[in-house]
């Protein structure tokens, strides 16, 4: 390697990681303002009904370990990915929110929780995280959206086992949301109709801006 060619490896790297960190910063960001402004302008949340399935899953605050990967999940993501899928992933964020945010403020919904029990090792989390985040937006659930869309993301160009690894992580987290009774099935299901709609409508765009780029070359 020559000289020159090891100096601009450091810089290189910097600029890769500067680029994965805006993107981040821009995607989960907007996310974040528009999950906030939705909860604070929205109406009263209609009561989303159990189904047997949520009922046969029991409450349980250990789940909150597995409920806030989530939130290493999604840096994750953004640093291992394929860099050209980096910006995708932030819009793809971006879409998906702005879609959930306009179910929420059309129709507001929101469940019944299960006391806090603050006598566990993992009640003053749950007890934060309550005081923290809304308690209304649940469908469709943003948190089974984005880490879909993570998953989906970094998946490109992983071996086998990264892999089974990154699905085992999301399976993780969407059945810690429905443990910890943030959500409901119904809630999952609808983030996972939206992921398939933003990553199919993702897919052709690229494709059809790439046609449009091949046709000016």
């Amino acid at each position: 390697m020559s000289t020159s060619s090891a100096k601009s490896l450091p810089e290189s790297c910097w600029q890769s990681l500067a680029y994965r960190l805006w993107w981040m910063a821009w995607g989960w960001g907007t996310v974040g303002v528009i999950y906030s402004l939705t909860d604070y302008w929205q109406g009263a949340g209609h009561v989303v009904p159990e189904t047997w399935l949520d009922q046969a899953i029991s409450y349980d605050q250990s789940a909150i370990v597995g409920y806030l990967s989530f939130f290493v999940l999604i840096p994750a993501a953004y640093l291992f990915a394929e860099l050209p899928r980096v910006r995708m992933l932030a819009r793809q964020m971006q879409w998906g929110a702005l879609f959930c945010g306009a179910v929420y403020l059309l129709y507001p919904t929101t469940m019944v929780y299960p006391p806090v029990e603050l006598e566990t090792w993992t009640g003053p989390w749950v007890a934060g995280l309550l005081h923290i985040d809304s308690s209304q937006n649940c469908v469709p659930s943003l948190h089974i959206l984005l880490s879909l869309l993570a998953v989906h993301a970094v998946w490109q160009g992983k071996c086998w086992w990264v892999k089974i690894g990154y699905v085992g992580w999301l399976v993780w987290i969407s059945y810690t949301v429905l443990q910890l009774k943030r959500h409901l099935l119904i809630d999952v299901m609808a983030a996972v109709v939206v992921a398939v709609v933003v990553i199919v409508l993702s897919a052709y765009w690229r494709a059809n801006r790439a046609g449009v780029q091949g046709d000016a070359d």
